[in-house]
């Protein structure tokens, strides 16, 4: 048994304890007499705010102070564990590690005169937002609960919705200072044991003072570091998490963020919306067509129009180029900066709107989009085309808002390489971008892994939305690949 670094005395304990949290306000002493025994003293601390102060008072100050008397040659800790506390957990500490820790997560250390241990009482109980529906993923269709930033009612929620043994948390602590706790989500027999311990390599090598949100881990941990599309997959709804689980998927639960990491990802997931599910099957396969066709128009249309006015206005039909040439007369800027203006001013509106309060956000969209863009035109500093062509490109981003920005990223240089080479330009911006995208990878899995698989079979829940009988099988990286012929191990 470790030796442990604490004294038989309850006092020089609580000098211990009190030098450890020297400048500490929230740190709270109470001690008192162990009910019938007067010639010992058990001492409480705790920090305030973190600690249930109803279940302190109930389920340990009143069994102590009614403590019967210890008969001789028995343990005082004993008798208190046995006697003394109305608390479902408590957890027998031995160093000064393990008291950081647990007083730092909210329970109350219990020092009993005579004995050189400590009881950390679970007496968790600090302020958390209640369950609610996800900002940033709005539901059509499906449940509205959504991730809250403690871990464990998090942890509660996938458990609630995959009752089975096979469904396994691994607890860590990551961040030198801070010692945020997260746990690793799988499901036992589904999970691939090859990504798993590669995520676990991951988290093992990081070496960071602070980790307070789960994007810290993502950077942390993820491929391609310097690439903007994302190979971490981020949601704040448990049935998405319950649903990638069942795919043979990892969820990374951070305490104190409501963002849960799922991985490996794929390039073909970014297209998909939650709502998918929940919607007749035409209407969501149409809707993941939509985004696919949204995303390449995001980057494309800008770079291709100022290519075509510029360097190829043969491909363009007589009508339309005398109409495009009408409406740009008399504007000084060249199609370029004008193009770049208008790309940025709607960049700026938007985060604008985004980090203002929704009401003032709302007026600035409105003022931005219709007052400026109208005053622009009749101005004569931009033209009308160029206003509807960045219209396209921004609207279109907003359908796809988990690639959204790096999509941005890739619009202005191709945006570039279009003014300065035309068509060729485009093309070689476009390939290089192909390239990237094929070239990497989520913790060994090929990011774009199904736009090389030909079939029908392949794309029953990637391009397209089959109906529920016809999806029979989990992703190809999946240990176990069947639906339902097969149990899982």
């Amino acid at each position: 048994m470790q030796k442990s670094e604490f004294h038989k005395s309850a006092a020089r304990n609580i000098r211990m304890v009190q030098d450890l949290f020297e400048g500490d306000a929230t740190l709270k002493v109470r001690t008192l007499r162990a009910g019938e025994n007067p010639g010992c003293t058990c001492a409480l601390l705790f920090l305030d705010g973190l600690v249930n102060v109803t279940v302190l008072n109930d389920a340990v100050l009143q069994p102590l102070s009614k403590l019967p008397k210890v008969q001789p040659g028995r343990s005082m800790m004993d008798a208190v564990k046995e006697s003394g506390l109305f608390i479902s957990f408590y957890n027998e500490i031995t160093t000064l590690d393990e008291l950081k820790s647990e007083i730092m997560l909210g329970s109350t250390l219990l020092f009993v005169d005579g004995s050189d241990s400590c009881l950390a009482v679970d007496t968790k109980g600090w302020s958390a937002r209640a369950i609610s529906e996800p900002e940033s993923e709005r539901v059509l269709r499906g449940p509205r609960e959504g991730f809250v930033e403690t871990m464990m009612v998090n942890v509660s929620m996938i458990r609630r919705r995959l009752a089975t043994t096979d469904l396994k948390f691994e607890l860590q602590k990551l961040g030198r200072v801070t010692r945020t706790n997260l746990c690793i989500c799988y499901i036992k027999g589904l999970v691939e044991p090859g990504v798993l311990r590669e995520l676990k390599r991951r988290l093992g090598r990081v070496s960071y003072d602070s980790v307070v949100d789960s994007n810290y881990i993502n950077e942390l941990i993820r491929d391609n570091p310097r690439s903007p599309f994302r190979t971490i997959n981020t949601t704040e709804r448990p049935d998405v998490v319950a649903a990638k689980l069942l795919e043979g998927r990892i969820a990374v639960v951070v305490d104190g963020s409501p963002v849960v990491l799922t991985l490996p990802c794929l390039y073909s997931e970014l297209m998909q919306s939650p709502d998918d599910y929940y919607l007749n099957y035409y209407y969501a396969s149409f809707g993941r067509l939509m985004r696919m066709f949204s995303a390449f128009l995001c980057y494309s249309v800008p770079a291709i129009y100022l290519a075509l006015i510029t360097f190829h206005q043969e491909l363009i039909p007589t009508p339309l180029l005398i109409s495009i040439a009408k409406a740009r007369e008399g504007v000084p800027l060249p199609s370029v900066l004008e193009a770049l203006i208008l790309l940025l001013a709607f960049d700026l509106l938007r985060e604008t709107g985004v980090r203002t309060p929704a009401s003032i956000g709302q007026a600035l969209s409105i003022v931005g989009a219709l007052v400026l863009g109208q005053s622009a035109v009749e101005a004569r500093f931009v033209s009308a085309p160029m206003i509807i062509v960045v219209a396209i490109s921004g609207v279109t981003s907003l359908i796809v808002p988990r690639i959204s920005g790096a999509l941005d990223l890739i619009k202005y240089p191709l945006l570039i390489l279009s003014s300065l080479f035309g068509l060729y330009g485009y093309a070689a911006g476009f390939i290089t971008v192909l390239a990237i995208l094929y070239s990497m990878n989520s913790f060994g899995v090929p990011y774009m892994a199904y736009s090389s698989m030909l079939g029908v079979k392949y794309w029953q829940d990637i391009y397209l939305r089959a109906p529920w009988p016809k999806i029979k099988r989990r992703p190809f990286f999946s240990r176990n690949r069947d639906r339902y012929e097969k149990e899982v191990d």
